[in-house]
């Protein structure tokens, strides 16, 4: 992930979960486990979450061995979702400014950075 994005570029994020313990463990990384959320810095409303129209599989479960390393990722086309708007998402596309990505996800603790949409 990078903190800046031209106006012709979709943002590439990118989960990494590691397992520091000394045991094995499983984790889910699909959008059912962990929810994403992209919002404008300036405002409080989810733009686009994962959590709205999920694609593909819904459970997607790794195997970690001790002190591994699962990732995940995920290029936002800069459109908004709205849930139950799968067929229909909502129009526009995100405006020039700084957004907040947070991940959610069971037994985790809540995940946040930022990056900025760069005007033309």
């Amino acid at each position: 992930m990078k903190n800046e994005y031209e106006a012709n570029e979709k943002p590439r994020l990118e989960l990494i979960v590691r397992n520091v313990s000394g045991t094995a463990c499983k984790v889910g990384l699909g959008p059912k486990q962990a929810v994403v959320t992209i919002t404008q810095a300036s405002g409080n409303k989810p733009v686009w979450s994962g959590a709205d129209c999920p694609t593909g599989a819904g459970n997607v479960f790794y195997r970690l061995p001790a002190q591994g390393e699962a990732k995940q990722s995920l290029e936002w086309d800069r459109k908004p979702s709205a849930p139950d708007q799968c067929q229909t998402p909502p129009a526009g596309s995100a405006a020039p400014d700084t957004y907040v990505v947070e991940v959610k996800a069971p037994g985790m603790p809540v995940a946040r950075t930022s990056f900025v949409l760069k005007q033309d």
